[in-house]
């Protein structure tokens, strides 16, 4: 099977040669013509009566009408295979899944889809069972303003990459995926239109789209649940997490590629909705060319037949082109963080990654001067009327197992614990580390959606025993085919 290069190399070798092929033609044309004005120069070729110069007239203007039909002709062939290798160009750049995949044999692409069809009966229901099942709400309300002075954008999808490594960097794409729904369902939707050879990665995994069609029916609250009537502490589901598992499953047969500057052909951000339930990933209408964890599904003759990224500043979901990128200028205001160690990657029973840091949430813009000189006195914590920093110290973020108390709606805005840029929990905006917080500002309006509350034996690992009456009665783990 010719590779997508050498049939480029053909249509544009023929091009070439039609385009010698009319030139040529062109030039024999006009020789012609002045070889004929010569033979008959002087004379007008209206009042030749001999029969042998007419015929010579005659042979001379048939001639020439089929050099002009030929012209024609190649000129037209020139242009017309001139389009076709524009666009197949196009597509080897631009689309080069599509490309690659006839550069490999038929067993090899066979191999691929079977390699990337999870079957969510079939994998253990113990994998990532160190992780915890609170949800992680970076995708929601209560995190929005760290979020977007974290990342460095309006619209980032989660908070950006804490891990100094690469195989931290998928540890806590993993945390993100198995923890926050916002974050999951738009990986689904995100992978299950992407082709493979003449199928996709949504016929290849069909609960991809099941689980992506309850999220558009329901909304976030259909993978939100509290333990044992404690509303202090939310969690996903033990349905969400069974689509989580296979989601990462997935992520466990790419390959690393490590940190790239790709130019995007496609990426995800969050949406614009205020109401928590309606949150989610969706397609931006924008393309630019920055830093991304690249993973990829690569065979032995060097050729990815997906490749997908994940964006270093919010994580968003990202496809590229093959077109050449200089390095960025660095971006003003963003300081890449560093890995510091401590906290529990999400590995499959104990498997490799590196852990994320502690400090993964919070905000990673340059000191302001109040913060660089502070004086003790001034911290609230000091006054007697709010927590160290200006926080609470709850909210360990991606990355480790959560074994503390979380508040069950979006009042908490609060970043990480040991913050020291006086985030208000309840509106969300930052103040001056070192002024008292103002306790008489009102709640956010839309609370995190949760409706369901489910029975379980160890609140620490979030292990379901019984599910709540108020789940729906033929929802079980896994939806039936």
């Amino acid at each position: 099977m010719l590779s997508m290069a050498i049939h480029t190399a053909i249509l544009i070798v023929v091009s070439i040669a039609l385009a010698i092929g009319a030139i040529a033609v062109i030039i024999y044309r006009g020789y012609n013509a002045r070889q004929f004005s010569q033979a008959f120069a002087g004379e007008n070729l209206d009042l030749v009566t001999d029969p042998g110069d007419l015929e010579v007239i005659r042979a001379f203007e048939t001639e020439q009408r089929n050099l002009f039909r030929v012209f024609i002709g190649l000129l037209v062939g020139t242009f017309v295979m001139a389009g076709i290798t524009a666009v197949t160009s196009d597509a080897f750049l631009g689309h080069p899944e599509q490309a690659n995949a006839s550069m490999v044999s038929e067993t090899e692409l066979a191999q691929a889809q079977t390699d990337l069809a999870v079957d969510l009966e079939a994998l253990s229901k113990t994998q990532y069972e160190n992780v915890s099942m609170e949800l992680l709400d970076s995708s929601l309300s209560p995190k929005d303003a760290a979020r977007t002075a974290a990342s460095g954008y309006s619209d980032a999808l989660t908070m950006p990459f804490a891990a100094g490594d690469d195989a931290g960097k998928v540890a806590e794409v993993k945390e993100e995926i198995l923890r926050n729904p916002v974050y999951g369902v738009g990986f689904a939707n995100f992978l299950k239109d992407q082709t493979l050879g003449s199928s996709t990665i949504g016929a290849l995994n069909p609960w991809m789209g099941r689980m992506v069609a309850t999220n558009n029916q329901e909304g976030v609250s259909a993978w939100l649940t509290y333990h044992n009537g404690d509303k202090t502490k939310i969690y996903v589901t033990d349905e969400y997490r069974t689509y989580a598992v296979g989601l990462c499953t997935f992520i466990d047969r790419l390959v690393n590629q490590g940190v790239q500057t790709r130019q995007t052909r496609e990426n995800w951000h969050l949406n614009a909705s205020l109401l928590n339930n309606d949150r989610k990933a969706e397609k931006a209408d924008y393309q630019y060319a920055k830093e991304a964890l690249v993973m990829s599904y690569h065979v032995k003759n060097d050729t990815d037949l997906l490749t997908i990224g994940f964006n270093i500043h919010d994580k968003r979901f990202e496809l590229f082109t093959d077109e050449p990128v200089s390095e960025p200028e660095p971006e003003p205001g963003y300081t890449p963080p560093t890995d510091t160690g401590g906290g529990t990657p999400p590995t499959d029973n104990g498997g490799g990654g590196t852990p994320p840091t502690d400090d993964e949430d919070k905000p990673n813009k340059p000191p302001t001067d109040d913060q660089d000189i502070k004086d003790p006195s001034q911290d609230p914590v000091n006054k007697g009327n709010a927590p160290v920093g200006g926080g609470t110290n709850d909210d360990q973020g991606p990355g480790k197992l959560e074994e503390t108390d979380h508040p069950a709606t979006s009042t908490d805005a609060s970043p990480d614990a040991g913050d020291s840029d006086g985030m208000d929990k309840s509106s969300n905006q930052v103040q001056d580390p070192g002024a008292a917080q103002d306790n008489s500002q009102p709640p956010a309006t839309d609370p995190i959606p949760v409706t369901k509350d489910t029975t379980v034996t160890d609140n620490q690992s979030g292990q379901t025993t019984n599910a709540s009456t108020e789940e729906k009665p033929n929802k079980g783990m896994v939806d039936p085919d």
